[in-house]
């Protein structure tokens, strides 16, 4: 089941961050796949997850290995997944994880974050990044302070094929439905990701265009209503 931690204080992200300082961070694992139940599964406010530095270092290394992993170029070979560039993630990570309305969605296996999500508002995406939220605001219908933009998706290449995207996908859109968000919407340049991950959960596709600030690789623009129709949200 997911744990919702609430806002303010708590000392549940903090054992995380102490258990992920202790172990290896953001490295790939031995690649041993278990079931659901060999996770930990975690939905924290984006301020609570900023108090604590080590678990942000690991996010931003595990969003780096999960998409120099991808099969799109465009994600693979985009400079800011560079080992080298980890400050700038963690950057990346600070501003959006600040929005007030930001949830992360992430699960470990032992000391390891096997795979993540996280998203804020459209309303607090249009303060960060105009451009971003100049695409996915046309499409929904409610004011953006009750939209979810879901910003990014990712699992360590070691634990792929198991289902998780679908479960992050459903603990983060959950997370937003009980804060009262109506609507949640995304942007994505990988396919398999919206065939696998995002329709079977009753996602809708709301338009195509060749995105020239990814090379001009084919950008999705796709939602669904919240919370998720039960029945699609089940593994």
């Amino acid at each position: 089941m997911a744990q919702r931690l609430p806002d303010g204080k708590s000392t549940a992200a903090r054992f995380v961050a102490s258990r992920l300082a202790s172990g290896p961070c953001g490295r790939l694992c031995s690649g041993l796949r278990g079931s659901m139940s060999d996770y930990t599964w975690h939905v924290a406010c984006g301020s609570e997850v900023l108090e604590d530095a080590a678990l942000v270092h690991a996010l931003a290394r595990a969003w780096a290995s999960a998409y120099r992993a991808s099969r799109v170029p465009a994600q693979r070979d985009d400079a800011l997944y560079a080992p080298e560039r980890q400050d700038e993630r963690v950057k990346r990570l600070d501003k959006e994880l600040r929005a007030p309305s930001a949830r992360l969605a992430y699960l470990l296996s032992g000391a390891e974050i096997a795979g993540f999500f996280w998203g804020l508002s459209v309303a607090d995406l249009a303060s960060i990044d105009a451009d971003k939220a100049g695409d996915v605001r046309p499409f929904s219908k409610s004011p953006p302070e009750q939209v979810a933009y879901l910003s990014m998706l990712g699992c360590q290449p070691a634990y792929a094929g198991q289902g998780l995207g679908r479960q992050l996908t459903t603990r983060l859109c959950a997370a937003f439905a009980s804060g009262g968000a109506c609507e949640a919407v995304a942007r994505t340049i990988n396919e398999a990701a919206l065939h696998k991950v995002y329709q079977p959960l009753g996602f809708v596709e709301y338009r195509r265009f060749a995105d020239s600030r990814s090379g001009h690789a084919t950008r999705v623009i796709f939602g669904a209503h919240l919370p998720l129709p039960l029945a699609t949200r089940r593994e």
